[in-house]
């Protein structure tokens, strides 16, 4: 039932990233039947309705609710008080496929075009495209961003991506990082320079991070750079310091993280897990410095995988970097063979503290 509701929308030119805020804002909408998903649809589409933010709305609707509310809004938009996508125009949608991009993809940048967004084909289209190669995009890349992040055939070359990529290679990155960084999260392209990349990379430099931490951090994950300073960032680094650790380590541990994880659903837990387990601060600062990719796993596979080698007896800084990484099997198989080696006492187990001792401390 999934995958035809999700192929539904990316034909009527829905992106991924449009897709997955949708049903994140409204998983129910999964339950509902493939019959009136599809009914709905297609007559929304047919009407020039379907977007991203009538869509949730729109389906829950009882069938009277339904059409009441789809004839209110195409009168809104007879009236033109309503926004209709605009269709491409002919040979915008000519050059595109012969740029390569399928029909299904053309969709998908026809529907973000607008009477607001209708650059000319000649005057930017091609001028973006031709630019993005001269960059060292191939050909895949370049279609790959458009279609993600259509809004970027309608930036200014040489107001704001020319700048934004001439400021990226005064910093340090060459490129093949900005072709990675951009086709990765094409919208990195379309950032504020003033407001957020560069604001950005001085709290990196801030924070005790060399250009080469900085131009990895920003090629290897670039969604980051579009993360509130205030709200997201500043608050994970307030939380690793509180560990002891110092600028150093911050960064060394943020420079090799492959995903900053969430604050309130995934690092606070890891860290209380172990502190609730008898691990000091200090003893989790040297773990996590030791080995940072260990924040980046579910917080579902932390607590099955720290419970079972706590009662165990076997949760140990030594061992929990080594054992958290393996595969289902192998952590399995390891835990067997410390368990059988630590009863025929091969193997050390944390000694508890005389109960006087845990008492009077």
């Amino acid at each position: 039932n999934l995958m035809p509701k999700v192929q539904m929308l990316r034909d009527r030119g829905f992106s991924d990233i449009g897709i997955a805020k949708t049903f994140n804002r409204m998983p129910s909408l999964l339950a509902y039947t493939s019959e009136r998903w599809k009914d709905r649809v297609s007559l929304l589409d047919a009407k020039g309705l379907l977007a991203e933010n009538t869509l949730g709305t729109l389906m829950v609707l009882t069938d009277a609710k339904f059409a009441e509310a789809v004839t209110a809004k195409a009168e809104r938009l007879s009236r033109g008080c309503e926004k209709k996508p605009q269709k491409l125009p002919e040979e915008t949608e000519a050059f595109l496929i012969s740029s390569g991009l399928s029909k299904a993809e053309v969709r998908k940048v026809s529907s973000h075009w607008s009477t607001c967004f209708s650059p000319d084909v000649d005057g930017k289209v091609k001028a973006v495209f031709r630019w993005l190669a001269e960059l060292g995009f191939t050909k895949l890349q370049i279609n790959k961003v458009v279609v993600a992040f259509p809004k970027m055939l309608s930036c200014s070359l040489t107001d704001q991506l020319q700048p934004a990529v001439q400021w990226l290679s005064e910093i340090g990155m060459d490129s093949s990082q900005v072709a990675k960084a951009v086709t990765t999260f094409p919208d990195f392209i379309g950032l504020s320079l003033a407001d957020q990349l560069k604001p950005f990379v001085r709290w990196l430099s801030e924070i005790g991070m060399d250009d080469s931490q900085v131009t990895k951090v920003m090629s290897t994950y670039p969604q980051i750079c579009s993360y509130s300073l205030e709200s997201r960032l500043k608050p994970l680094v307030r939380l690793l310091s509180d560990t002891g650790m110092d600028d150093s380590q911050v960064a060394r541990v943020i420079a090799r993280l492959p995903k900053w994880p969430a604050l309130e659903n995934c690092l606070k837990p890891k860290l209380q897990m172990l502190r609730d387990r008898g691990f000091s601060d200090t003893v989790i600062a040297r773990t996590i410095n030791r080995m940072p990719s260990l924040l980046a796993y579910s917080s579902e596979r932390w607590e099955d995988r720290v419970s079972l080698l706590d009662a165990k007896g076997l949760l140990a800084e030594k061992t929990l970097g080594t054992l958290m990484v393996l595969t289902d099997a192998q952590f399995a198989e390891a835990v067997t063979a410390k368990a059988e080696r630590l009863s025929r006492g091969c193997e050390k187990k944390p000694q508890k503290l005389p109960e006087e001792t845990e008492a009077f401390l």
